[in-house]
């Protein structure tokens, strides 16, 4: 569990890319500040993960990861414009899968 939640994060902080959306994001911005509600919805579903591993537990766990990841498809012009998109968006999708097989 610890190595597939540390790659996940890991792969969070390799994201160096923001979005637009109807209040745009300055893509200098660090997505740490941009996001700190969603990683710190990640840690509390982890920490009641680890005290109870419930299914359900499981599946909020999943969820806080899918909804940090949602959050992070908003930055696919930033890494458009510093000609990352490819691998932006690989890593994005390699996360989902990872996320999707924690528990």
């Amino acid at each position: 569990m610890k190595t597939i939640f540390y790659s996940l994060l890991l792969t969070g902080l390799l994201f160096t890319a923001c979005g637009d959306d109807d209040d745009p994001v300055n893509c200098s911005n660090s997505w740490t500040i941009e996001y700190q509600a969603e990683l710190d919805a990640i840690t509390a579903a982890s920490t009641v993960w680890a005290n109870d591993p419930s299914q359900a537990n499981c599946d909020a766990l999943k969820d806080a990861y899918n909804s940090y990841l949602d959050a992070l498809e908003g930055w696919e012009d930033c890494a458009n414009q510093v000609n990352q998109l490819t691998e932006w968006q690989a890593a994005i999708d390699a996360a989902r899968l990872t996320a999707d097989s924690i528990c």
